[in-house]
């Protein structure tokens, strides 16, 4: 069966923070296939976002996401990596 992966991008998102695991995720798919030709892959690895614009990583690394909010895939297992959230911090309600 093929988990399928996403990884949420967002403004100022630190690259290694969604790039590592999105190695991970695709070598293990690309091994799996060497080892059980044939076979489904075991992770389908994809990036989403509020919209397809690029979104700019930090250090200015510019990344286009695959899918919406709205035009995902079902997901599996959601990837929110880390990086500069101030801006979400002040955008949630107060308790």
């Amino acid at each position: 069966m093929t988990r399928n992966v996403g990884t949420y991008l967002y403004p100022e998102v630190e690259v290694l923070d969604f790039a590592g695991p999105f190695e991970v995720f695709t070598t293990a798919s690309r091994v799996s296939k060497k080892l059980t030709p044939g076979d489904n892959e075991p992770f389908k690895v994809f990036s989403i976002a509020q919209a397809t614009d690029p979104v700019q990583a930090r250090a200015g690394l510019s990344i286009v996401p695959e899918y919406t909010f709205k035009t995902q895939p079902d997901i599996d297992v959601l990837i929110i990596p880390g990086g500069v959230v101030d801006k979400e911090h002040r955008e949630l309600p107060s308790a």
